[in-house]
């Protein structure tokens, strides 16, 4: 029909309406055209907040694995280290050093407790170092292990805060995408 009217105009030679006819044209094409990116802008806009969700959720749980990690090293590798000391260490150093005599501080500073720095005096830990010292797979196992524990303690707090910043940065785009 819009075909057969723009003939009919032109063999009229009416400009007027071949223009307006050619103009009523174009803006529909482009209305359809900008309809059709909008839509397609919506269903980007849905599919980008579902991954940024899917993905808030893993870092999330990668940030608890990372817990669960310097837990799990601090707790091993200190089992580990008594565990391979206790046959270098006398039965009473040992009460004293691994009982009721010290206390771990923020995971790196161990402090002893009141009233055991005598006990441990008592004790003739020169002699229990030495046997240490003349035992070249506990002297590598202990460096092992305690390079180990300086990893976990330097590495993981570094990734538990780059995980809280990204889950920071993917929260705040979260809100701020409509």
């Amino acid at each position: 029909m819009l075909l057969r009217r723009m003939m009919l105009h032109v063999k009229e030679q009416n400009w007027f309406a071949v223009g307006l006819d050619f103009l009523i044209v174009v803006v529909g094409v482009f209305i359809g055209i900008q309809v059709a990116n909008w839509n397609e802008a919506r269903k980007f806009a849905a599919q980008e907040q579902s991954y940024l969700s899917q993905l808030r959720d893993e870092i999330a749980n990668n940030n608890r694995a990372v817990e669960y990690q310097v837990q799990y090293t601090r707790e091993v590798v200190a089992a580990a280290y008594r565990e391979t000391v206790r046959g270098h260490v006398t039965p009473q150093a040992f009460v004293h050093l691994w009982g009721d005599c010290h206390v771990v501080l923020d995971g790196q500073l161990e402090q002893l407790l009141r009233g055991c720095v005598a006990d441990l005096r008592s004790l003739d830990t020169g002699a229990m170092l030495r046997d240490i010292h003349a035992d070249p797979v506990l002297k590598q196992q202990l460096q092992f292990w305690l390079g180990q524990n300086i990893l976990a303690e330097v590495a993981y707090p570094a990734m538990q805060a780059y995980g809280e910043a990204a889950m920071a940065a993917v929260s705040g785009e979260l809100a701020v995408t409509p």
